[in-house]
């Protein structure tokens, strides 16, 4: 009997032991999965524009992300519930913007040394786990869809679509959508010209003396209200005519860009004395956006006269594919030239 107590005393220590140490091995990898989750939810810091840009950096653009905005509101419904529409409510219940990107994107044009323009969109996801995801999804697409290729380039996964037309790329900072080339991975990886310099080093090293005097005049960190994305453009020798030979080949219009040119030739307005564009759009709903096009000049005179033959042409910058309503008006503000323009039956083109 002796001997069974103590046998029995023996095995009750035994499974004590057992139920203890696996409590402390739950308990420990528990800990480990509530550190990484924090981990994986803590806020990224965001990546800056002077990491992005680079000196080849022609037109630069900052999107707005908000939910709550009437207009961008209506056409999030129009895109997005026509495949998912559970989505719609949960990205506006849990702040989607806030909780899971940064919500302001960037959209970055660069000039190469030949002319030609290059796009690029970037979104910065708030944290690692929404990075995660963005890759799982990328590799889903790639398995899926034969005309997709996914490739690793420094740590970015890189999307090539359509024969590389163009691709979509996710990194240590962000997510980019624009040309398959070298510079979409330093993108996603936030690893530009700036990265490792003081706000004003940088700015010196990534923007070309005449973006970075447009920056500074068109104070784009205080943009209006009902604005929902800014992009700017700092002129130089012969910009503006690349600028409009890049819009003729977008819109298929032959010889737009030099019979407008012309047009300011013949009123004495020099394109290569413009300063600096200025762009902002405002969706007003999901079938109406107004865009608002500025333009510095040297005087209120040549002002005038650019905002009367932009409000001419700028119809005409529209592709004659689309079946839109495009109501321009024009004046001046001081030495700028600005033509507001409203386009109607956007809708039509949206997903359904």
């Amino acid at each position: 009997m002796a001997y069974s107590m103590t046998q029995e005393a023996t095995n009750t220590r035994r499974r004590w032991g057992c139920a203890c140490g696996c409590l402390v091995v739950i308990g420990s990898i528990l800990l480990a999965l509530a550190i990484l989750l924090i981990i994986s939810l803590k806020s990224t810091p965001p990546v800056t524009r002077e990491q992005m840009a680079n000196p080849n950096t022609a037109l630069y653009g900052e999107v707005r992300f908000n939910v709550e905005d009437k207009g961008v509101s209506e056409m999030l419904n129009s895109i997005v519930s026509v495949k998912a529409p559970e989505l719609v409510s949960a990205i506006k219940s849990s702040e989607f913007a806030e909780k899971f990107i940064i919500p302001q994107g960037t959209i970055l044009v660069d000039e190469s040394d030949s002319g030609q323009w290059i796009a690029y969109g970037v979104i910065q996801p708030a944290n690692a786990a929404t990075r995660y995801f963005l890759r799982s999804l990328l590799q889903g697409i790639a398995k899926t869809d034969k005309k997709t290729k996914l490739r690793d380039d420094n740590g970015a996964q890189i999307l090539s679509i359509d024969n590389g037309k163009w691709a979509a790329a996710i990194g240590k900072k962000t997510l980019v959508l624009g040309a398959d080339n070298t510079r979409l991975a330093e993108l996603a990886n936030g690893v530009g010209v700036g990265k490792d310099l003081s706000t004003t080093q940088a700015a010196a090293a990534v923007f070309s003396p005449e973006m970075q005097k447009t920056i500074q005049q068109m104070d784009i960190e205080r943009p209006a209200a009902t604005e929902d994305a800014t992009i700017i453009m700092g002129n130089r020798a012969g910009r503006i005519r690349s600028l409009l030979k890049w819009v003729e080949e977008e819109v298929d219009s032959p010889g737009l860009g030099q019979e407008m040119a012309n047009d300011f030739a013949a009123r004495a307005v020099n394109l290569d004395s413009i300063q600096w564009l200025r762009l902002g759009i405002d969706i007003q709903s999901a079938d109406t956006t107004i865009f608002e096009l500025s333009a510095a000049c040297e005087s209120p005179e040549q002002a005038t006269i650019a905002a009367d033959v932009l409000k001419q042409w700028i119809p005409k910058a529209v592709s004659k594919k689309l079946k839109l309503t495009i109501t321009p008006e024009a004046g001046i503000r001081g030495n700028r030239a600005v033509v507001r323009t409203q386009v109607d039956g956007i809708k039509q083109y949206l997903p359904k």
